[in-house]
């Protein structure tokens, strides 16, 4: 049987969309010149390429300002907070928003909580947890991000400064101590299938 390498032909690209940590950035976490030419060639092709990533818009920002290809019109589109977030980057706004409801925020707060888990808060501009955190600092810094204890965190998960009953988020989750890190991974995935099972039910 002879195997034939996919595609047969050169793909039609019309989009590139890079993730930031592990991906796009090197081992110094930046973009190398050569990266940044050839995604700069790809826009004057026609091509979209947008930055995806878990970050917050401002630690996203700096790289957009290194490739320097948000005024081309087909650099202006970035997506921030694992897809929640959509940005115009020419007009400098946010086209799409998903929320996440009270109900679930306390939910996974409540659950993390159970099992020996903190659980941080992604705001806009401000990471929020019911407890100091070292890594919480450390993204917060990454990010250009403040970070903010919340003393009564569940009724602060009940609205936003506005009143909503929603918000522009994403959770992280993370345990709390580092015990046995064998027993750690072990139980770790199992932690995370609960709550993503009741998850699911939530959102049903």
């Amino acid at each position: 049987m002879t195997l034939t390498k996919l595609p047969e032909s050169k793909l039609d690209v019309k989009l590139i969309a890079l993730d930031l940590d592990d991906t796009l950035l090197n081992k110094d976490c930046i973009i190398t010149p050569k990266t940044v030419e050839t995604l700069k060639k790809a826009c004057k092709k026609g091509i979209y390429v947008l930055l995806c990533s878990g970050r917050a818009h401002n630690g996203i920002m700096p790289f957009v300002k290194q490739l320097d290809i948000k005024n081309e019109p087909y650099g202006k589109y970035m997506i921030a907070f694992n897809g929640s977030s959509i940005w115009d980057l020419q007009e400098n706004r946010e086209i799409s928003r998903q929320s996440v409801p009270s109900e679930i925020l306390k939910y996974v707060y409540s659950e993390a909580k159970k099992r020996g888990m903190c659980s941080i808060v992604y705001e806009p501009d401000t990471i929020y947890s019911w407890q100091d955190s070292s890594w919480a600092r450390m993204d917060a810094e990454l990010c250009n991000l403040k970070f903010d204890i919340k003393e009564d965190f569940e009724e602060y998960l009940n609205c936003d400064s506005t009143g909503k009953q929603e918000k522009n988020t994403q959770i992280n989750l993370f345990e709390m101590t580092a015990n046995n890190q064998e027993d750690e991974e072990k139980n770790k995935k199992e932690k995370y299938r609960k709550i993503l099972k009741e998850l699911k039910r939530l959102l049903v």
